[in-house]
């Protein structure tokens, strides 16, 4: 059984899996503001900080020719009042589409007012945005979330933080120094 500490340092997220988990049905826009904003202040009220890692999706990389032959999904164009297309996981099976979807939801993120004292980092692209926080990340030009997550606690216990919390589809990390 694993158990968290009632309260962290920070908790960095696979924002793939925070978009495949967080449940959608009742959304009908792409508004960051209905799902993904109240999740991260959530988030904060037991920790001071939470990273959003997502996937890069590199054109010339090995993964890219996987997921060309799993095929292509339904193409939508990702904006505030966009209707969010009924059939979620067609959507996400299109590369093109989440890229859109991770870049708007960093920008929104990113522009976002998050309560005092409290630090968000969202990746965006090859960057990292960063708010509440004097501190700022270098590029990171990994392709997987799961390796930009390591990125990110590395970071993060580089900051003085000691009780961090990394999340990803494939695996689940609490570390406690």
């Amino acid at each position: 059984m694993h158990i968290t500490p009632p309260f962290l340092d920070a908790r960095i997220l696979d924002g793939v899996a925070v978009v495949y988990l967080l449940p959608h049905t009742n959304v009908t826009t792409f508004n960051a503001n209905g799902v993904c904003i109240p999740h991260i202040l959530k988030l904060l009220e037991s920790c001071r900080r939470v990273d959003v890692v997502w996937d890069s999706y590199i054109a010339s990389s090995i993964k890219e020719s996987t997921r060309e032959k799993r095929g292509k999904g339904v193409r939508r164009k990702v904006g505030g009042p966009t209707k969010v297309p009924s059939n979620w996981p067609d959507f996400l099976r299109d590369s093109t589409n989440k890229e859109e979807l991770f870049q708007f939801l960093s920008d929104k993120v990113g522009s976002n007012d998050w309560p005092d004292g409290k630090e968000v980092f969202i990746t965006s692209g090859t960057d990292v945005i960063s708010r509440g926080s004097d501190h700022s990340m270098p590029r990171c030009d990994h392709e997987e979330a799961d390796t930009r997550i390591v990125v990110h606690l590395k970071d993060a216990l580089g900051q003085g933080m000691h009780h961090l919390f990394g999340y990803a589809l494939s695996t689940q990390t609490s570390l406690s120094y």
